[in-house]
Parts: structure tokens; sequence; C-alpha cells
């Protein structure tokens, strides 16, 4: 079960729970991602934002707004077929198509099915919380930098600057209270809402 890389050489091992895992291709998710520490990182982000990505697309599905709900199922299906998950970024294709020809019949027979698939993945991924016991306590000054950073980007609207601040500190070990901030930044961000970025950002 070991990534050979192309001199030969034996590196890092994948964990055994995700080589038997059959709802994730590991070995082609590797291979999309370029290395194994590449694939590890993408997929625990992948894991941490399930919540807030699932609830986006339920919530435009809630609102009939078509345009968004295609742009977030288009989303899910990259980032699955990227980690591996190849029978949840079908079913996300399919439902891209759908929302692309305005196949209602179809969205609403397969949103609440792609949900629940999509959402089974935090069992599915859920080993990935005990490997974040290796995960350093991020210092007090990090934690300000980032919030100060994050509040710099934000008053330019610099999307990717600002959620590459937010995918930065998922390398520290985070009390829940920051746990909890930076989950509200990430859904504030994905809303666009720079004021209620910059207001979080100020209360802590």
């Amino acid at each position: 079960a070991e990534v050979i890389s192309e001199e030969g050489a034996s590196e890092e091992k994948l964990p055994d729970w995700l080589i038997q895992n059959e709802n994730i291709d590991s070995q082609s998710g590797v291979k999309n991602c370029g290395s194994l520490e590449g694939y590890l990182s993408i997929l625990s982000n992948f894991y941490s934002t399930i919540k807030e990505k699932s609830d986006e697309i339920e919530e435009y599905y809630r609102l009939k707004d078509w345009e968004n709900y295609t742009i977030k199922v288009h989303a899910l299906k990259s980032s699955a077929r990227i980690i591996g998950a190849l029978e949840l970024s079908e079913q996300a294709r399919k439902l891209e198509e759908a929302g692309e020809s305005l196949n209602l019949d179809q969205i609403k027979a397969d949103t609440e099915p792609l949900l629940s698939m999509f959402r089974s993945y935090e069992d599915i991924l859920a080993p990935l919380n005990n490997e974040d016991e290796e995960l350093s306590e991020a210092p007090e000054e990090t934690v300000k930098d980032a919030l100060f950073a994050i509040s710099e980007f934000c008053a330019v609207q610099d999307y990717e600057s600002v959620r590459m601040v937010l995918d930065s500190m998922q390398e520290y070990k985070l009390s829940e209270k920051d746990r909890n901030l930076f989950s509200n930044l990430r859904t504030r961000l994905s809303q666009l809402d720079w004021d209620g970025i910059m207001s979080l950002c100020s209360e802590r």
C-alpha cells in the first residue's frame, strides 16, 4: 500500500483505513494531487467544509436559485473527483447538467440523495480527526496575525487571499472558540459578506 514515487523510492504510506475505504479511490486522489502530503491536505480541507458546502447547496435548492445551485454542484463535482470520491463526483455532475438545462424534475428527485451521500463523508473521513492530534496548538500571536491579515484582505475584497489565510489555519489545533470563529469566517466568505468578516475579526 505504499505510494511509489517516479524514482521508485517508497514514500510515506497512505493510512490503512483510507486504502480499505470503498467510497474513495485514494490512489487516484494521490495522483490527482501530485503527492501524498498534498492529497491528505486537500482531503482534510474537503472534510472540514462538508457541512458548510452541503448547507449551501441545500439553501440554494430551497431558494430555487438554480444559477448558484449549479455553481455549487459544479464545485462539488470537481473537489470530489480530486479526492477520489468518484461516485459522489458523478452524482454532482448529473445535477450540474440538470441545473444547466433547468431539468427541475431531476433536481427535485436527486438533490436529497446527493446531499445524503455528501454528508455521509463526515463519517467516512472521521478518522482524519485522529490524525489532527499531531497538529500543534496555534500560538495566540498566529491567530491574531491571521485575523489581521484577513481584515486587510477583506478591506480590498480579496477572496483568494482570505481563503488562503483560512486554509493555512487548518495546520493548527485551535481552541473550540477559535475553531468556531474560523468556521464562521469561511461561511461569511462563501456569502461574500465582507462586513460580517470584518466584524467577526474585530470582535475577537
